[in-house]
């Protein structure tokens, strides 16, 4: 077991990854992950994956780290190296970066990150990871049926100190720093979820020359359609595809297939595709849907909508007001 500001980490081949907090924090049943307006996460929705990102592909730099493992156990240093064939002809620092490295690529080519958020009406979370465009899916990650641990949620500290790493503390350590990240990233109040791939069988490792026969598998995992909860559109999601004069007691029509670009407005036809796409998405499978609409000053409310059509045309009529955000609501813990 491994202890970092009060939480206790352990893994336990036969149970899993279990999560200790300092203090009761209630585990939601349903979650939420922000997208930005992209063909590969467009891709992702339609096509019923999730992405299990390796570190490399996180925003913050020093998310997962190697350099908060500490490899200062010469014992078990020389029983990876044996492991891994190599001769027993280096130095001890250079056997701490060796064995830092392949056991970095061994872990994240087995495993990746899904980050989550426990609430959809966090305002910085629509604003850093949706944009003005983009879309917020919410989860039933019970029906997530891959092998995975979590959600847990994240351990903000105030100074990340290094973990040592022995035989005793191997994996508990190696899961722990997956979950901890600095007190600046508070705002987000994530959860995270760690992705197992299919024994035996690696993940591609972004950043690396590699070819098709150094890894088995991409980093994307199927669910069902009955996982998804619900689709929030973010607020500009329709702007400039439909005019106010079209607009009538909540009701509206779209037409993504005709933009016509003004002095004032220029619309991005690729991204009229994609939202063409995920309309007709959400349209098949009749999945609940959101969008976020202004409300009062300084306040921004999450409004069901009914989608109807297909191909690019649409007709949309606004429902009540489920969620409402503030300006200064960012969702901190206390």
């Amino acid at each position: 077991m491994v202890y970092i500001e009060g939480w206790k980490y352990q893994y336990l081949r036969d149970k899993g990854l279990t999560v200790f907090p300092n203090r009761q924090i209630l585990s939601p049943n349903i979650f939420y992950k922000h997208y930005t307006l992209t063909k590969y996460n467009v891709d992702a929705i339609v096509n019923h994956y999730v992405y299990a990102s390796h570190p490399k592909e996180l925003n913050d730099f020093a998310d997962c780290n190697p350099m908060m493992l500490n490899y200062d156990c010469e014992v078990f240093n020389n029983e990876i190296l044996t492991e891994y064939g190599i001769m027993d002809t280096q130095s001890q620092e250079e056997k701490k970066s060796i064995v830092s490295t392949l056991l970095y690529l061994k872990q994240f080519s087995e495993f990746g990150l899904l980050s989550l958020s426990p609430t959809p009406n966090n305002l910085l979370m629509w604003t850093h990871y949706s944009g003005k465009e983009g879309f917020c899916v919410e989860f039933d990650v019970e029906k997530f049926y891959f092998e995975k641990y979590g959600p847990f949620p994240i351990n903000y500290v105030e100074s990340i100190r290094t973990l040592s790493i022995n035989r005793d503390s191997f994996s508990d350590s190696m899961y722990a720093y997956t979950l901890i990240k600095h007190t600046r990233w508070r705002y987000e109040n994530e959860w995270r979820m760690i992705i197992k791939s299919e024994e035996g069988l690696r993940m591609k490792v972004p950043g690396y020359k590699i070819t098709e026969t150094d890894y088995d598998i991409e980093r994307k995992f199927q669910y069902p359609i009955v996982a998804v909860k619900r689709i929030i559109l973010a607020n500009d999601f329709f702007k400039n595809v439909c005019s106010q004069d079209d607009v009538s007691d909540g009701l509206f029509y779209v037409n993504f297939n005709y933009v016509q670009n003004t002095l004032n407005t220029i619309v991005n036809v690729n991204n009229c595709k994609l939202k063409a796409m995920l309309c007709d998405h959400i349209v098949r499978y009749n999945i609940p849907t959101g969008i976020i609409t202004t409300g009062q000053l300084n306040e921004y409310n999450i409004r069901s909508v009914v989608i109807k059509g297909h191909n690019g045309r649409y007709k949309v009529e606004y429902g009540e007001v489920n969620e409402t955000m503030k300006d200064d609501m960012w969702c901190i813990i206390k």
